[in-house]
């Protein structure tokens, strides 16, 4: 089923087909049911990337995409039926410049908590490479009950200034476009402060993608900034990822960096293993080492694995404490 208008589109009666594509300049409204047997459906209210198209789901009404994925494309988004996709992946973003609210966040395309919860699909996208800002706000477990696996936010920048709570699901947060991550009192392009980090209650987290340069860490606690995040935290970089001057904890954590990893702080992992990748891509970027600064411990509750093909390195006294072993993976030289 593919229907393309340069005006709106009104679908006043029930829907099917595999994949779907329903495509307006100006606005997308279903007042019935819409159901594919398998194939994607792609919606986009804006076509012509003005800002101005609003999709509507009416009440009452389901989407079903038989574990096909959805997209949204709109200027903004009433969802007053139900989306089930399934196992597949929900996705909501912005054809043009512009800000995404979840919750009691307030944005140019908004989603509140009661619209979140009457989505179903092992995955929930927020955002893309046009999302200027993420403002996340009092989205709770049972808003992302229908969430599976993760909730993904991606945009320039995101505010978690109260709870959001993915339940059983994971959280991932990744820049849309090239640009630094600053975590804890670290500033980057788009930061995430300790009490944003403290709002987050999740299974694992994910922070940084293929569009993440570096990411600075400073002064994250487990104790603190990441007790809701009851299992393993990655932190993904194409630049460096560097651990600054405050101590920081996790209770398991994996870097992977395309170039380099600095760890100028304390680091500890309190109930799982603790690895660090320097050359993620496997690619000759320059650095691609682990460098260590003087006096410093790193220490995991599990296994310490070290990875870096440009080498590690110490500029002094370094203490390496592992429960269950350290492995270094590539040449060291510690002084």
């Amino acid at each position: 089923l593919v229907i393309s208008a340069k005006t709106g589109i009104t679908l006043n009666g029930d829907g099917t087909g595999a994949p779907i594509s329903l495509s307006s300049d100006d606005g997308l409204e279903l007042t019935d049911n819409l159901s594919s047997s398998g194939g994607n459906v792609a919606l986009n209210a804006d076509a012509d990337a003005d800002g101005t198209g609003l999709f509507r789901l009416a009440s009452g009404r389901t989407i079903t995409t038989g574990n096909g994925n959805l997209s949204v494309t709109a200027a903004d988004v009433q969802l007053d039926g139900s989306v089930n996709a399934g196992t597949g992946v929900v996705s909501f973003g912005r054809a043009n410049s512009g800000s995404i609210g979840l919750g009691t966040g307030f944005g140019d395309l908004n989603l509140s908590g009661d619209e979140i919860q009457r989505i179903r699909g092992a995955r929930f996208e927020a955002g893309n490479a046009l999302t200027t800002f993420v403002n996340v706000g009092n989205v709770s477990a049972a808003n992302l009950a229908g969430i599976s696996t993760l909730v993904s936010l991606i945009g320039s920048d995101i505010d978690v200034f109260s709870p959001l709570n993915t339940g059983g699901a994971s959280l991932a947060i990744a820049r849309g476009t090239a640009g630094t991550i600053g975590l804890g009192s670290a500033s980057g392009d788009m930061t995430i402060s300790s009490s944003e980090l403290a709002n987050i209650a999740t299974v694992d987290l994910t922070i940084g993608s293929g569009s993440t340069g570096s990411i600075t860490v400073n002064g994250v606690n487990v104790g603190t900034n990441l007790a809701g995040v009851s299992g393993l935290t990655t932190l993904s970089s194409t630049g460096t990822v560097i651990f600054a001057s405050n101590a920081s904890s996790f209770r398991s954590l994996v870097v992977n960096a395309d170039n380099g990893v600095t760890v100028n702080t304390n680091l500890t992992t309190t109930s799982g293993d603790l690895s660090l990748s320097a050359n993620a891509n496997n690619t000759v970027d320059g650095n691609d080492g682990i460098a260590i600064f003087a006096n410093r411990t790193i220490s995991s509750a599990g296994v310490l694995s070290l990875t870096g093909s440009g080498g590690i390195t110490s500029v002094g006294a370094v203490t390496l404490d592992a429960n269950s072993g350290v492995t270094i993976n590539n040449d060291a030289a510690f002084e």
